[in-house]
């Protein structure tokens, strides 16, 4: 059976390189879709006849990322399994993906072999995490890890504004970047710094780095 694969990533020059690396492996995997974020992803697919086994996903993209795309993904298509990608190794980028249902992980420095082993092991499988992945899960199903447990009740709208407010623009610019007041914005900040303990911006870009929501 031949293995149809979509590969979502932003930077164009990386996601060539995977459709690339994928057709030297032979008839076997066959690229029938590239989107370049969560949005263009979703929108071929409703196009699409004969859709992917698995969607190999970039965890940081414009407009929808990797864990709002793996949600959407799962509630529309929950025969495709998702693989996801990213360059950041904190412990809440991980868990967001976790809890939006990928099915596997892997590190951008990955080579092409383990590349290569993840999707075999998850068409044969039906995932593909390491044993620190799994330790992660169980720290967090057990509810033994702090750090975790306090943005683990982030919402979406919630990580949205922590990336936004770990950049240069104002609140009021954060407000129309969200299409919301800025009293709305106000709300979120506050319930923000009280769920991870932060009392500053500052302290707040800090906890997003550790954690791995954001990347400098």
């Amino acid at each position: 059976m031949t293995i149809r694969i979509g590969v979502t990533d932003d930077h164009r020059l990386f996601r060539e390189g995977i459709v690339g690396m994928i057709r030297e492996w032979g008839p076997d995997y066959d690229v029938v879709l590239e989107a370049e974020d969560g949005m263009n992803l979703l929108k071929k697919l409703e196009d699409m006849e004969d859709k992917p086994h698995l969607i190999i996903m970039d965890s940081e993209m414009p407009n929808m990322d990797g864990a709002e795309a793996t949600t959407e993904m799962k509630d529309k298509h929950p025969e495709i399994m998702i693989l996801a990608l990213t360059m950041l190794d904190g412990r809440t980028n991980f868990m967001r993906l976790v809890r939006a249902g990928i099915d596997g992980f892997l590190s951008k420095n990955t080579g092409p072999d383990e590349v290569k082993e993840a999707i075999d092991r998850l068409m044969n499988s039906g995932h593909y995490f390491k044993g620190d992945q799994l330790e992660r899960m169980l720290l967090v199903l057990r509810g033994d890890d702090t750090g975790l447990k306090r943005v683990k009740s982030l919402s979406e709208k919630e990580i949205r504004f922590i990336k936004l407010a770990s950049s240069e623009l104002t609140y009021r610019m954060i407000a129309e970047k969200m299409c919301v007041s800025e009293k709305t914005i106000e709300g979120y900040r506050s319930r923000v710094f009280e769920k991870l303990k932060v009392k500053t911006r500052v302290g707040l870009v800090i906890c997003a780095v550790k954690e791995g929501i954001i990347q400098l």
